[in-house]
C-alpha cells in the first residue's frame, strides 16, 4: 500500500510531469488562439509554454508560425535587405532555426523557415529548406509539388534577372564605354541562366537569354545550342526563332577542315546516330547543309514533343463534356473534339474516343452506356489508327491491348495483331506478362480495360508475345507486388510468379496484410503469418491477427488481444479486449487498447504511459 501511494505521490508531484502536462495545455491554447488570428495572446500563451520546456523544438516552431503569419496578416513587404529590421520575421527565422539545433528532423521547423525565406526573396534558401522538410517526411501533403512550383518560378525570376543583365550589356555597347561593362554582364547572364536551369530544365526563356548572351560574345556554337532548346520547349517564341535564322547564316558561311562524316557508310545510320553527327558538326563550327539542318531540327522538335506528350494532362470541358489534352503551362495541345481519351501518354499515339458515353442512375450504377470507337492520334493530332475498336489501352512498349466485338487482342503501332483477337480479356502487361481470361463477364464498361471489372472468369497467364505459360484454371487473380500474382481457386488462395511458377499452392482462405515481407494467412478458421519465401513463420493457431507494426505484431487467442514478436515470443500479455486499429497502423510508439471497459495507453513493452 505504502508503495502505491508513493507512486501516486510521484506522479502528482513529479515537477517535469508537471511541467509537461501544462506545457501541453498552454501549446493547445496557443494553438486555437492562432486560429482566431489573436497573435499577440497566441505569443504570451507559447512564450509561457517555452519557459517551462525551453528544450521542446515544438513551441518554438508554433511560436515561429504566429510571427509568421502575423507578419503575413500586416501585408509587410519584405526586401532581404530590410529583414534584419522586420522584429516578426527575424523572430519567425530565429525561433525555427532554434527548434532545428534542438531537433533537426523536426520537418516542420525546416518548412516554416522554407516558407518564410521565400517570402522574403531569399529563395535559395527557401528551397533548401523545402527540401530537407521533404526529405524527412517524403509523405507531406502537396509538398513535392509547392516544392517544385517554388523552383520553377525562381527559374523564372532567374530568367528574368538575366535578361537585365544582357540590357546593360547593350546599353554599354550603345554607349562605348569600357569593354568590360559589356562583356561581365553577358558573362553573369550566363552563370544567373545555368543556375536557373538547375532549378527547372524546362524553363524556355533561361535558354533564350543564355542563347542571346553566347551570341552576342560570339560564341555561336553554345548560342545556337540554348537556342535549339528553347524552341524545343517552346516552339512559338518568336525571338528565339529570329535568332535562331540568324546563327544559321552565320553557320552556313563558316568553314572548317574536315567536319564528321559517317562512321560506317557501309551499315546505314540510325536516325538518332544522324542526329549526333550533324549536331556534332555544328557545335565544331563545320558548315552543314541546309537540309541537314533542317532535318536535325524536326527531329530534335520530334523527341521532345514525345518528352513533352508525357506531361500532357487530359481535359474534359464541364460544358460541352468534350476531352483533348493540355500542356503543364495550361495550353491546349490536342483540340477539346473527342468524347473520350486516355488521360497518360507514354508513347507517341494517343488513345481517342468518339461516340462514348455514358449515364448514371439514382444508385451510381451505369446505364444507357454507348462505347463509340478508339482509334489513335500523333502528338499532333493526326489520325493514326482509324477509329475501329469498342475498347483500347494506351500503347505501352509499342503495344496496346485492343477490342471488337466482345474479343480482346494486342496490337503494335503498325497494327500487326501481336496477340490475336480471341480472348474474353487481356489485362495490362507487367514483366512481359499479362492475366487473359476465358468467360466472365464485364462489370463495369467505365473500367473495362482493369481485369478486376471481370466478374466468373477463368483466368491464365500470356507473354507480350503470345505465349500461354498458364492455361485458364484459377478463378480469381490479383497482380501484387514483388512479382507476385495471387491464384484462387476452389475459394483457396496462393501465389505464382509473373513467369507462371507457382510459389504456394492454393492452400490458404485468406493471405492479406503484407507488410515488412510478412503477411497474415487463415486456414481451417486459425491465422498465422509466412514470410515473402512462403513459408509459415507463425504458427496458425490465433483467432485473429493484424498485419506487423514494426517488430511486433497483434494477435488474439481466446477472446483477448496481445502482441508477439517474429518468433511468436508474447511481448505484451494476451489480456485486452480491444486495441484501436487505426492507431495500430500509424506505428506510433504507443498502443491504444481497452480492458475491463477502460480506454489505456500502452508502450511497446507493455508499461502504462501517459
Amino acid at each position: 500500500m505504502r508503495l502505491i501511494i508513493t507512486c501516486i505521490c510521484w506522479f502528482i508531484f513529479n515537477p517535469v510531469v508537471a511541467q509537461t502536462k501544462n506545457f501541453d495545455q498552454l501549446f493547445e491554447e496557443a494553438e486555437k488562439l492562432l486560429l482566431d488570428y489573436k497573435y499577440e495572446e497566441a505569443i504570451q500563451k507559447i512564450n509561457k509554454a517555452i519557459a517551462l520546456l525551453p528544450n521542446e523544438a515544438d513551441g518554438y516552431i508554433l511560436r515561429g508560425e504566429i510571427y509568421l503569419k502575423k507578419n503575413a496578416a500586416n501585408n509587410t513587404e519584405i526586401e532581404a535587405k530590410d529583414l534584419p529590421q522586420n522584429k516578426d520575421w527575424a523572430s519567425a527565422v530565429n525561433d525555427f532555426t532554434k527548434a532545428i539545433q534542438l531537433n533537426n528532423k523536426a520537418y516542420a521547423a525546416y518548412y516554416w523557415r522554407g516558407t518564410a525565406y521565400i517570402n522574403a526573396k531569399q529563395e535559395e534558401n527557401g528551397i533548401k529548406d523545402l527540401e530537407r522538410a521533404l526529405q524527412i517526411k517524403p509523405n507531406f501533403p502537396n509538398l513535392a509539388k509547392d516544392l517544385q512550383q517554388q523552383k520553377n518560378s525562381y527559374a523564372f525570376t532567374l530568367s528574368l534577372q538575366a535578361e537585365k543583365e544582357i540590357e546593360k550589356s547593350n546599353e554599354a555597347t550603345a554607349k562605348k564605354i569600357n569593354v568590360a561593362l559589356v562583356i561581365t554582364p553577358l558573362e553573369q547572364a550566363i552563370t544567373i541562366c545555368n543556375k536557373g536551369i538547375k532549378y527547372n530544365e524546362e524553363e524556355p526563356n533561361l535558354y533564350l537569354q543564355k542563347g542571346k548572351a553566347f551570341n552576342l560574345l560570339q560564341n555561336y556554337n553554345e548560342a545556337y545550342a540554348a537556342i535549339n532548346k528553347c524552341i524545343a520547349l517552346d516552339n512559338s517564341n518568336k525571338e528565339a526563332l529570329a535568332l535562331q535564322g540568324e546563327l544559321k547564316n552565320k553557320f552556313s558561311t563558316k568553314t572548317n577542315s574536315q567536319p564528321t562524316k559517317p562512321s560506317n557508310p557501309i551499315s546505314p545510320e540510325t536516325d538518332q546516330q544522324k542526329y549526333d553527327r550533324i549536331s556534332k558538326n555544328l557545335q565544331n563550327g563545320y558548315a552543314v547543309n541546309e537540309k541537314d539542318i533542317q532535318w536535325a531540327l524536326a527531329y530534335k522538335e520530334k523527341i521532345n514533343t514525345l518528352a513533352d506528350a508525357k506531361t500532357w494532362k487530359n481535359y474534359r470541358d464541364p460544358v460541352t463534356k468534350k476531352e483533348g489534352f493540355k500542356d503543364a503551362n495550361g495550353n491546349i495541345v490536342i483540340p477539346i473534339e473527342y468524347d473520350r481519351t486516355l488521360g497518360f501518354i507514354e508513347e507517341n499515339l494517343i488513345a481517342v474516343n468518339k461516340g462514348w458515353s455514358v449515364e448514371y442512375d439514382e444508385h451510381g450504377q451505369e446505364k444507357n452506356f454507348k462505347p463509340g470507337k478508339w482509334g489513335f492520334i500523333n502528338t499532333q493530332n493526326q489520325l493514326v489508327i482509324p477509329f475501329q475498336f469498342d475498347f483500347a489501352s494506351a500503347f505501352t512498349n509499342h503495344l496496346a491491348r485492343v477490342s471488337k466485338d466482345g474479343k480482346w487482342g494486342v496490337m503494335d503501332q503498325k497494327q500487326n495483331m501481336v496477340i490475336p483477337m480471341k480472348y474474353d480479356f487481356i489485362s495490362h502487361f507487367q514483366n512481359n506478362t499479362a492475366l487473359f481470361a476465358e468467360g466472365g463477364t464485364l462489370s463495369s464498361n467505365v473500367f473495362a480495360l482493369d481485369y478486376k471489372s471481370y466478374k466468373n472468369a477463368i483466368w491464365g497467364l500470356i507473354t507480350a508475345q503470345g505465349k500461354v505459360m498458364v492455361a485458364p484454371k484459377y478463378n480469381s487473380v490479383l497482380r501484387e507486388e514483388k512479382d507476385l500474382v495471387l491464384i484462387g481457386e476452389k475459394n483457396l488462395y496462393g501465389y505464382m510468379n509473373s513467369k507462371g511458377i507457382i510459389l504456394l499452392n492454393p492452400i490458404y482462405e485468406k493471405i492479406e496484410g503484407w507488410k515488412y515481407d510478412k503477411a497474415f494467412v487463415k486456414k481451417n478458421g486459425k491465422y498465422g503469418f509466412i514470410n515473402s519465401q512462403m513459408k509459415t513463420i507463425i504458427p496458425i493457431i490465433y483467432d485473429s491477427v493484424l498485419q506487423w507494426n514494426k517488430n511486433l505484431a497483434a494477435v488474439k487467442l481466446n477472446g483477448k488481444f496481445g502482441f508477439i514478436n517474429e518468433k511468436n515470443q508474447i511481448i505484451i500479455p494476451l489480456i485486452y479486449d480491444e486495441i484501436d486499429f487505426f492507431t495500430y497502423i500509424d506505428e506510433k510508439d504507443f498502443f491504444m487498447v481497452k480492458r475491463n471497459g477502460n480506454s489505456l495507453k500502452i508502450n511497446r513493452e507493455g508499461k502504462l504511459v501517459n
